[in-house]
């Protein structure tokens, strides 16, 4: 889109008014002399401007829902939420169909997957009394946590934690928990 448009930049609000500035620069390119409006449809840009509305209000949303769970999210569970992010707004597409309906479904997606996460890290912080590991499964998951603190494999503890429940091991401030 930015090359359809220069040497025009748009400007999108939050309340989705879309505005056209010339980006003056001495370049020495071609000149061209249009009207605005000739000069979009050109490049079909008001088809588009629809999806670049949607867009623009999705990343403005997201960087304010970001920056709050990049507050209260450990660094493990930050990676996870990057990781859907990339996956929802770039990755999960098929440039075969229609890009708006598979933008609002991997939104949707996405904010399943960050209510989630919410939710555990929920859990983690009220579960934090620590207690000592019991029986055999208490035995296993504190060796093989230690076996991964070793590793520094921070994700790995997490994908544990998750399999084994909310009860399961897990690293918190280098102390071992059941």
């Amino acid at each position: 889109m930015v090359c359809a448009l220069y040497p025009l930049a748009q400007e999108i609000s939050r309340a989705g008014e879309v505005h056209y500035f010339l980006q003056p620069t001495g370049c020495g390119g071609q000149v061209i002399e249009a009207r605005v409006q000739d000069y979009l449809a050109r490049y079909d840009v008001p088809a588009r401007e629809a999806i670049d509305v949607r867009w623009a209000q999705t990343c403005m949303a997201l960087e304010d829902t970001v920056e709050r769970l990049e507050e209260v999210f450990s660094p493990v569970l930050v990676r996870r939420m990057q990781a859907k992010l990339w996956q929802a707004l770039y990755f999960g597409y098929d440039y075969a169909q229609d890009y708006l309906p598979q933008l609002e479904a991997n939104l949707q997606t996405l904010d399943t997957e960050l209510h989630k996460l919410t939710e555990y890290q929920k859990k983690r912080n009220n579960s934090s009394k620590l207690r000592p590991f019991s029986g055999k499964s208490g035995l296993f998951c504190q060796r093989f946590c230690v076996i991964l603190h070793e590793c520094k494999a921070e994700a790995a503890l997490l994908d544990i934690q998750m399999l084994f429940g909310a009860a399961s091991c897990c690293r918190v401030y280098g102390k071992m928990r059941e």
